[in-house]
């Protein structure tokens, strides 16, 4: 698992489909929720860059700014050998990375709504006390992660994400959704479509099951951070001295006064001193030691990714096995430690994708969102898949659009608005389950299935 990945990786990597899994030879039925619900790529190929005020789409024209995101505009005559210079050169793109303080506010409200959405997933009382335990980890990691617009100078905005593409990044590290200002400029689906993915790294358990750190304020300024431990600073380097290099970002912010929690495994060599130094507390009972209300979920998931899990442990065993010159148990072993199999890149966006849809679902069903709404959600994923985009970076990172988007728009409130099928339990979707009883539960009012979504102290994901 990355931190984050470059945008070039992500547009040029081609699409790599999923591997077979248990189950895998059921077929997906050709009336469920996907790509040609939202859109027909050769219509959006002829669509501008902001879809708002398309007839031919049904969105109608934005008054205030608001950008219905149309990627396939900015990408389909971009030079892949010189998209960043192309895309830098394309000024109505560069017009849409300022958001106005009035969208940034709109976000941000657009953002609580929607995690209100996402803690009502876990309102009912569990069923067991490992269960309970569990759920009130979820509900209190959901509960108390900061949602904020990203700096100009916050580095995963300025330098991942090309200027005017919307996204959005989970960063663990802080225990933080950080909302590109771009994004503030979309409309409040894709918004909600964005903070609900995000969310679901939150409820990941490859994050739940690490540990929760609370920092304490009186500590968190440059001059406690130099007396802590003076290898955490590099003279000349950072704002007050903080340390540029990758893995210490998340001080930028700590020394700041702008983190509240750090999750991470204690193991972290940095995490270890600031706990040391009293920087930082361990929070009592912050941590799942189960995953039963997510499992059956979290099972699938993994079932479905298995066979790029085992070839991404071999890769990574074969370097140890060879820099380390320990035996090839060894490394494995160690391999697995370093990538837990609920940690696996396509694994953990999986599941933020299958999160995503109830929580989009949900939003949409007590909003009311008309048809034309809720296509609108989905228009910048459509935009990438037409463009024919797979991974981000390597096999093993990132699953295709075409599946991501299956998963994304599985929930039967969405299919209830696109006139698709929603399927509540099949093998290739892995649908989320919450199991707060004896029975796993599926979150949607029944009867509306059908209608005529790498260590592990990794900072977090990207939106994508």
């Amino acid at each position: 698992m990355k931190v984050m990945v470059s945008f070039v990786a992500l547009l040029f990597t081609s699409a790599i489909s999923n591997a077979a899994a248990p189950g895998s030879a059921d077929v997906i039925s050709a009336k469920a929720c996907g790509a040609r619900n939202v859109a027909e790529c050769g219509l959006l190929a002829r669509t501008p860059l902001n879809a708002a005020g398309s007839r031919a789409l049904g969105f109608p024209r934005s008054t205030d700014g608001t950008v219905i995101f149309n990627p396939l505009a900015a990408l389909k005559n971009a030079n892949p050998d010189n998209l960043i210079s192309d895309l830098s050169q394309n000024a109505e793109l560069a017009a849409m990375s300022a958001a106005t303080p009035a969208h940034a506010e709109r976000a941000l409200r657009v953002a609580e709504r929607t995690r209100t959405a996402a803690i009502e997933l876990f309102d009912a009382s569990a069923g067991s006390p490992s269960r309970d335990a569990e759920r009130t980890v979820i509900r209190n990691r959901l509960s108390n992660v900061v949602i904020a617009i990203a700096s100009d100078e916050d580095t995963r905005c300025a330098k991942e994400v090309p200027l005017g593409f919307p996204a959005a990044i989970y960063d663990a590290a802080i225990h933080t959704v950080l909302l590109c200002p771009a994004l503030s400029r979309s409309n409040p689906e894709a918004i909600v479509r964005a903070i609900a993915h995000e969310l679901g790294h939150v409820a990941s358990p490859c994050y739940t099951m690490q540990s929760l750190f609370e920092v304490d304020p009186a500590k968190a300024n440059p001059s406690a951070l130099t007396s802590c431990d003076s290898g955490l600073m590099i003279e000349g380097e950072g704002e007050g001295g903080v340390s540029d290099v990758p893995k210490l970002q998340p001080l930028r912010r700590l020394v700041r006064g702008e983190v509240r929690f750090l999750v991470a495994n204690e193991a972290n060599p940095v995490f270890r001193t600031l706990m040391n130094c009293g920087m930082i507390r361990p929070v009592q009972n912050s941590a799942t030691r189960t995953r039963e209300i997510v499992g059956t979920t979290q099972d699938c998931i993994e079932r479905l990714n298995r066979t790029r899990y085992t070839e991404e442990i071999a890769a990574i065993s074969n370097s140890i096995e060879e820099i380390e010159k320990v035996s090839h148990a060894s490394a494995t072993a160690k391999a697995k430690t370093i990538v837990p199999e609920q940690c696996q890149g396509r694994t953990l966006e999986h599941f933020a994708d299958a999160f995503s849809a109830r929580v989009v679902g949900r939003v949409a069903q007590k909003e009311k969102w008309s048809a034309n709404a809720t296509r609108s959600a989905f228009v910048e994923y459509v935009g990438y898949n037409c463009h024919g985009l797979g991974g981000y970076q390597d096999e093993y990172s990132y699953p295709p659009f075409a599946t991501r988007l299956q998963i994304t728009m599985n929930d039967p409130q969405l299919a209830s608005r696109l006139r698709c099928e929603a399927s509540p339990s099949h093998s290739q979707l892995c649908p989320l389950e919450i199991s707060l009883g004896a029975t796993a539960v599926n979150t949607a009012p029944r009867g509306t299935t059908s209608v005529p979504t790498r260590s592990t102290t990794a900072p977090g994901r990207g939106t994508r």
